[in-house]
């Protein structure tokens, strides 16, 4: 017999994947995703990357800041970034802009 104070949770696994399909986003070229980079010496670094190919489990983009740190990377640099590194998403949006 299980105690109320015993804190066992359950969780169905048709929740979990509700729940996961609620986290979408709609990437869309030209947007700007933030990703933690790492340097060689374990120095960690938030950095903006432009859209420029959208994939299903990662996006290709250009590095759009300059590196504070020692990093193998520069502004203007082709990176890849998966989707589980990124941490923030900055939708653009372009309409009524000339």
């Amino acid at each position: 017999m299980i105690d109320e104070n015993d804190n066992i949770i359950t969780v169905c696994n048709d929740c979990v994947e509700k729940r996961k399909k609620q986290v979408v986003h709609n990437y869309k070229i030209g947007d700007l995703i933030k990703k933690r980079f790492v340097s060689k010496d374990g120095e960690r670094e938030l950095m903006w990357v432009i859209i420029k190919e959208i994939y299903p489990e990662k996006i290709i983009g250009i590095l759009d800041n300059k590196p504070l740190g020692d990093f193998e990377i520069k502004c203007g640099d082709q990176v890849e970034v998966k989707k589980t590194e990124i941490i923030q998403v900055l939708e653009l949006d372009t309409q009524g802009v000339d």
